[in-house]
């Protein structure tokens, strides 16, 4: 597992910013930060993309909503397919786990519509954790160690 919290700047993986999300210590799920949307207008949408570390296999993450119910939209996605979407008021949610299939990007995704604001107008991201296959988890010294130590046996 490799999880990203935001409690520090120095981030597990890349991220892309369109539109200002940002560390944030407004809401937290754990801990006293998370990842915010950025503040857009109506009618805009603001963006964060995320390489995928190398080797991950899931991911999942906890989310917060605070928008105009049913006219602004929480958008996640795996690759370019839209996996959910969410609006209104969600109180800290963790999302089902999502299966990367070999893709190297995620996104999440804030759009507002042509008018109106509600609530917070904002979405938080916290714990965002990848699965890596045992095999990523092993340093690479150990495994010979191991096989030596074994083959004395």
């Amino acid at each position: 597992m490799a999880t990203e919290d935001f409690e520090d700047t120095t981030y597990i993986f890349t991220i892309v910013s369109a539109g200002g999300w940002a560390r944030s210590s407004l809401e937290a799920h754990g801990g006293s930060y998370s990842f915010r949307s950025g503040t857009i207008s109506d009618g805009q949408t603001s963006t964060a993309v995320i390489t995928v570390p190398a080797g991950a296999v899931a991911v999942q993450f906890w989310y917060k909503v605070s928008s105009e119910q049913n006219y602004d939209f929480f958008r996640f996605y795996v690759g370019a397919a839209e996996q959910f979407s969410a609006s209104g008021e969600v109180a800290w949610t963790q999302s089902t786990e999502y299966q990367l299939g070999g893709q190297t990007q995620i996104s999440f995704s804030y759009s507002k519509d042509a008018s109106s604001s509600s609530g917070a107008d904002a979405v938080y991201i916290d714990d965002v954790t990848f699965t890596l296959p045992v095999a990523h988890l092993l340093r690479p010294s150990s495994l010979p160690t191991a096989v030596q130590r074994a083959s004395r046996w």
